[in-house]
């Protein structure tokens, strides 16, 4: 099975395993725990029983007890991983002897690094590729949004969670979509919506209060609330990431973040500022599914620019 029939099956409903397969595994070159999220979700909607199981949170007896054993006979479609601070790591050596030769309840969706391609000769694997071209991006916003995408505006894509975004942005706008789409793939010099975003986290009070109220009437406050609420996550998780070590593996990862914050910015911001925005962020989410008419983001705008 090719990585575009894999996405294709989730997508039309059909069935990922075939009658005698009881494994399939995925060689991942990078973990993209959104799209990952996207797939347990589509699985469960089709009305599986599933399951995500990551390895790094238990020890290899417990991963080999969840893998062979069933309460009152329940089967599930497990997804069986190992990642530790948004790093996939390979499988612990006793677990992957077991799946290879695996005869048990379940049906395992098992994600594996590149480096442990080899310990799966005879078995179905999935190669992921670490860049997808506009087809497969298409498919995969589809994939996120249970809508069409047409492939004439879905852009390519650096990575599955980038497609993830994408998609599920370009459901909030709606009939904008497309023109979001191109205008959030534009380059800074051309004044994308990362340019706002460099505005506000670079404290340009001025050319950010400029430009706000005109890219604030093209979309509704349910797009900017996801907008904002993804900066704010990713400039948190850089700044962390540039005082803590551990945290570097998933910063890398960031995609969304303007280029001059992420190298010089992030100094003059604390991480307290972007908790705090996202608390206000999530009131204002709170308010307009009571009732609120408008969401006062310049309460959140304070934060970085008095």
């Amino acid at each position: 099975m090719t990585c575009t029939e894999f996405i294709q099956r989730l997508i039309d409903a059909r069935e990922l395993f075939e009658q005698d397969r009881r494994v399939i595994f995925c060689n991942v070159p990078q973990y993209d725990s959104l799209f990952w999220k996207l797939v347990h979700e589509r699985l469960t909607v089709q009305g599986h029983q599933c399951a995500i199981m990551n390895g790094a949170r238990c020890t290899p007896a417990e991963s080999l007890a969840q893998i062979t054993s069933s309460f009152l006979g329940m089967t599930q479609t497990m997804i069986v991983l190992n990642h530790h601070e948004g790093k996939l790591r390979e499988l612990d050596r006793r677990l992957m002897e077991t799946i290879t030769s695996y005869q048990g309840p379940h049906r395992l969706l098992v994600i594996i690094p590149p480096a442990q391609v080899r310990t799966c000769k005879g078995h179905e694997v999935i190669e992921m590729p670490s860049q997808l071209d506009r087809s497969l991006s298409a498919l995969v916003m589809s994939c996120a949004t249970g809508e069409r995408e047409s492939l004439a505006t879905a852009p390519t894509c650096e990575s599955f969670d980038q497609a993830c975004m994408f998609g599920i942005g370009s459901s909030l706008v709606g009939k904008q979509g497309s023109a979001w789409l191109a205008e959030s793939l534009m380059p800074e010099s051309q004044g994308s919506l990362f340019v706002l975003a460099q505005h506000l986290f670079g404290r340009e009070a001025r050319q950010f209060y400029h430009a706000w109220p005109q890219w604030k009437a093209q979309y509704p406050d349910e797009f900017w609330i996801s907008f904002w609420s993804e900066r704010m996550w990713q400039a948190y998780v850089w700044i962390t990431s540039q005082k803590n070590n551990a945290l570097r593996d998933m910063a890398s990862s960031l995609k969304g973040l303007p280029f001059r914050f992420m190298k010089r910015d992030w100094q003059y911001i604390k991480p307290e500022q972007c908790v705090k925005a996202l608390d206000y962020l999530y009131s204002f989410d709170y308010q307009l599914k009571n009732g609120g008419s408008s969401a006062p983001f310049e309460l959140m705008f304070h934060l970085f620019l008095a």
